[in-house]
């Protein structure tokens, strides 16, 4: 009888380490909607792309200025370097004669940063991803590629990235040449880091560019391609959906709906600025379900170009009209709107062509130029006080002397 339930228990055993080295991934179906501390922060997707890149955890925001990565503890508003280390000076004393530093905090520059279950990931300039953990009290290289990504994203377990060979526009390509290029994007497991990519999604032999990969729920939004929308890839069941051809924009999340600008239609890109922006002022953002199927017009001009949102609320920022001088530069401000894209007020920003990097349920974060032109600060718009009449943008990020 004993060798009997001895052998059971064996089994037992031997099962789940089977189980275990079959399993195909650490998703679990979390619920197809936003899941704090495990999903991609579609709110800032737009930050590395724009600006300086963004991220936050339970308790602090988390900023490069610089080339030093930065906490704000969201109690206290004091902002430190992200490096523990006992007697580091976080400065030019803690660098080496070969441009390194001895500094956890420091990076030659970040081009994307994302926040996942304690850890910070971090893609940088040299083609380097990098974990660190979010107290500053471990860093190590995860991944050094060996041809450029367009963009990283962390979302439910896995880290994403997108390639494509395709570095300038289609008509400097022939049918011949094209035959051998793509563009695809990969996902690494970090539960069980072992360096080696899934292929999720690759098109062969046609032009295409993916601009940018955000996530929401069980949806993986892959956004880019000549002549076509973006794609969702479900990782659930591995499946990609096409999305309508007017998605191929940057698009925002409201309210668990995708807020996004159609093309032009008849845009050919050489028209002068001054026709464009005309019909621009005519054409408004559409709000449409999970799957880019309109379902209603909002208020939003299109020269508000750039949307963000989180939860019931969609900002929108006129940098586009200000940057080809169709708005002088003292009228870039925000709009917010509600989630069905009715008018709620503006505020003036004041930050020239620098950009907005995203929106969460506390603030919208964009960049301002320091005094006198130098430099950079990050500046933030409490959301909680939109109905005040002088709320203004205050700098948010001051790093201790």
């Amino acid at each position: 009888m004993k060798k009997l339930i001895s052998v059971c228990i064996l089994l037992s055993v031997l099962f789940v380490l089977l189980t275990a080295c079959q399993s195909p991934g650490p998703e679990q179906d979390l619920g197809d909607t936003y899941v704090s501390e495990s999903d991609n922060q579609y709110y800032f997707y737009l930050s590395g792309l724009l600006g300086s890149p963004i991220t936050e955890s339970e308790d602090a925001y988390y900023f490069e200025h610089d080339h030093y990565l930065y906490l704000r503890d969201k109690k206290t508003g004091k902002c430190i370097p992200l490096c523990n280390k006992p007697d580091c000076t976080h400065d030019e004393q803690a660098m080496n004669p070969d441009g390194s530093s001895n500094c956890n905090a420091f990076f030659s520059n970040i081009l994307s940063l994302a926040y996942y279950q304690g850890n910070l990931y971090i893609f940088s300039t040299d083609q380097t991803i990098y974990e660190m953990d979010a107290s500053g009290s471990t860093r190590k290289e995860l991944l050094q590629m060996e041809e450029n990504a367009s963009c990283a994203m962390v979302h439910r377990g896995y880290l994403y990235l997108s390639f494509t060979d395709f570095l300038s526009s289609p008509e400097n390509y022939s049918e011949e040449a094209m035959k051998d290029m793509g563009y695809r994007v990969e996902r690494y497991r970090l539960d069980r880091w072992d360096g080696k990519p899934e292929m999720i999604y690759e098109k062969k032999g046609e032009f295409g560019q993916i601009n940018t990969l955000f996530a929401y729920g069980n949806q993986v939004y892959i956004v880019g391609g000549e002549g076509h929308g973006a794609v969702i890839y479900n990782i659930l069941d591995r499946s990609i959906s096409d999305m309508p051809p007017g998605t191929n924009s940057y698009m925002a999340m409201a309210g668990e709906k995708l807020v996004y600008f159609e093309p032009t239609e008849g845009y050919t890109g050489e028209e002068p600025p001054e026709e464009l922006f005309a019909a621009y002022e005519k054409e408004r953002a559409v709000i449409a379900d999970r799957e880019g199927n309109i379902e209603k017009e909002t208020e939003i001009p299109k020269t508000y170009s750039y949307l963000y949102g989180f939860d019931s609320l969609i900002a929108a920022d006129n940098y586009i009209a200000v940057a080809f001088e169709n708005t002088p530069r003292e009228e870039r401000g925000v709009r917010f709107y509600d989630q069905d894209g009715k008018f709620i007020r503006e505020i003036k920003t004041g930050n020239d062509t620098m950009p907005v990097l995203g929106t969460d349920e506390n603030y919208l974060f964009y960049l301002k130029r320091g005094e006198n032109g130098e430099g950079t600060e990050l500046w933030a718009i409490d959301l909680h006080r939109l109905d005040d009449s002088n709320l203004e943008g205050e700098p948010f990020f001051v790093p201790e002397a």
